[in-house]
Order: structure tokens, then C-alpha cells, then sequence
């Protein structure tokens, strides 16, 4: 799973300390899913033991029924474990609690809580916090990228750059051990298509008809121009990619015209699996980067309120994990 090291002008954990937090997140990702699928197991083998409880009852009767209730208080590996401190954050019971059927469903599960621990992270410290727009909470494209590329990907997503006194939202950066993609998104399903109409702009058709929109690639080149003189001036050469991309409609563009790389509904799921497959070790020019970029973003944020300092400690050594 990605790291979103920021999102909007949202307050970031990670724009405080992006070395602490990057090295973090994985070792609490493993700690979570280990304690999780512990009580998961553990709470599949209790069925069993009632089920047992119940066929002995009724074929020796009550008094046979107490013994094995009497065993069960005895032998570790059938009582349930009492959840102690350690196994707590912020006073949360992190025993499983959810009807899970099966290992995948828990897997899918906990993708889904970790995702909702990154926009955590991407909208708030231990004293500060801004809040979420309900068009991120409904993003797909978002939740794609952050549930399903590597944990050594960076992402800030739509993110506002000050440049020489104005303030500039951006599409999405995902900065790679390797390289970094410049995304311009466009919305749509599959009955959505882009198509150019002249120099500055284009069609977009779809069952509501066809509208007129500035050029795509105007916001993109804009991103990559930002992108580049920022890191050009700190001196980090880095090697662009950028690309317009529709991930559940159609752009309908000749190959001639590509100047930037184009991504639709028929290229994203190999372009994506590609990005997955990348497995390089989170890199000390990717750091700087990042923090270079950071650097530069807004950041609006109000102080929290209500949280004690207990809470406080919890929440800087889980973090809401």
C-alpha cells in the first residue's frame, strides 16, 4: 500500500518528518495484520469448541457438558486470549471483531482499514487536523493507487503548490525509487470519450451529450513545468513521466499527437500492473524529493481539540493503527 504524503493542502504526518514516518508505516503495517489475523484464527477455532460443547451436552448430558467447559478454562490453546495492553492503540480493542469468512476477506478488510489510516495521516498530526472533502472519500482512483502500489511509492494527490505568490492545485505525483509519474486525471465511466477539438480544447462525450473543455494537457504541462523548476533550482535532476489518464473511460487521440503518455480505460490495468511489479527499496534521492516538493505545497490546518495527553501518546506511537 502507497504512502500518501499529501493530499489537498492538508496538514501531513509525513510533511513533519518524512524519513520518520516512511520507515514507520510498513513496521505498523506488519504489527497490525500479524495481531489481526492472531485473533481472526483465534476466533475461528472458538465455533468448534462451542459447537463440541454442544454435541457432548447432548449425548452425555449436563454434568459431562460442565467437565468439558472445566477443560476448556484449563488448556491454553482453547480459551480465548485476554487481550492485554500491548495489544492496544489508543485504547482500541484490536481483537477481530468483524464476521470474516475466510483469510482473503480479512486481507481485503484490513486493506481497507489501512487505506482509511493513510487519509488519517494525510489530514492530520498530533496537533493539528484539516478536513477531508467528501470528493476524496468518494475517489476511486485514489483509493486505487494508496490500497494497491507499493509501500515505497509517494504519493501527493492534488496537491497545492505556491508558486512566485499564487497558490496552484496539481494533479497527482507519485514519486517511485526510480522515477516520477506527473497524473493529470480525467473523470468518466465507460460510456465517457475524450476526443481533441482544436489546440485548446477538447470533447467530452457522454450520455448527458457532448461538452467543451480546456485541453488536458494544459494542466498537465503546467504540473510538469512546476515540478521541474522546483527541482531543477534545488538541484535534484529527476526523470519525468507524465500522462493524461481516464482509468474507467476512453481517450481518443491519434499516436502522432502524443507528446505526454496517454492512459484509458484499455491501457490502465497493464500500465498499473507494471507499476505494481516494482519492488526497489525506498531511495535517499526519493527523500530529498519529496521533500523538496513538500517544501513547497500549502498547508492549511486548525488545531485539535479534546485530545488528552494520553490519547496524544497513543496516537504518536500507533498513529490510529
Amino acid at each position: 500500500m502507497a504512502q500518501l504524503v499529501k493530499l489537498a493542502d492538508y496538514i501531513s504526518r509525513y510533511e513533519t518528518d518524512l524519513h520518520r514516518y516512511s520507515s514507520r508505516y510498513p513496521r505498523l503495517k506488519t504489527e497490525r495484520w500479524e495481531r489481526l489475523k492472531h485473533n481472526w484464527e483465534t476466533e475461528r477455532k472458538k465455533p468448534l469448541i462451542r459447537d463440541y460443547e454442544e454435541i457432548v451436552t447432548s449425548s452425555w448430558g449436563m454434568e459431562a457438558g460442565s467437565v468439558w467447559k472445566r477443560m476448556v478454562k484449563q488448556v491454553p490453546f482453547l480459551r480465548r486470549k485476554n487481550v492485554t495492553k500491548e495489544e492496544t492503540d489508543g485504547g482500541r480493542d484490536v481483537s477481530f471483531n468483524r464476521p470474516v469468512s475466510s483469510l482473503d476477506s480479512l486481507a481485503r478488510s484490513f486493506r481497507e482499514e489501512l487505506y482509511q489510516f493513510q487519509l488519517s495521516w494525510a489530514s492530520s498530526t498530533i496537533s493539528e487536523t484539516s478536513a477531508i472533502s467528501s470528493r476524496f472519500e468518494q475517489d476511486t482512483l485514489l483509493a486505487r493507487m494508496v490500497k494497491d502500489l507499493p509501500d515505497t511509492y509517494f504519493i501527493l494527490y492534488s496537491p497545492v503548490f505556491r508558486v512566485r505568490q499564487a497558490e496552484v492545485e496539481l494533479g497527482v505525483i507519485i514519486i517511485t525509487p526510480v522515477e516520477i509519474w506527473l497524473l493529470q486525471p480525467l473523470d468518466g465511466d465507460e460510456h465517457t470519450i475524450y476526443s481533441p477539438l482544436n489546440e485548446r480544447f477538447w470533447n467530452r462525450q457522454s450520455r448527458s451529450g457532448t461538452e467543451k473543455i480546456i485541453h488536458p494537457g494544459t494542466a498537465l504541462k503546467r504540473m510538469a513545468s512546476v515540478v521541474k523548476e522546483i527541482l531543477q533550482e534545488q538541484g535534484h535532476p529527476a526523470k519525468l513521466k507524465p500522462a493524461l489518464v481516464a482509468k474507467n473511460s476512453f481517450i481518443d487521440i491519434p499516436d502522432n499527437n502524443r507528446i505526454y503518455r496517454i492512459i484509458d480505460k484499455r491501457s490502465f490495468p497493464g500500465w498499473f500492473e507494471q507499476m505494481r511489479k516494482n519492488h526497489s527499496p525506498i531511495k535517499s534521492d526519493q527523500l530529498k524529493v519529496t521533500n523538496t516538493l513538500l517544501d513547497y505545497c500549502v498547508t492549511y490546518a486548525a488545531e485539535r481539540s479534546g485530545l488528552s495527553g494520553e490519547s496524544a501518546v497513543n496516537e504518536e506511537r500507533g498513529g490510529g493503527i
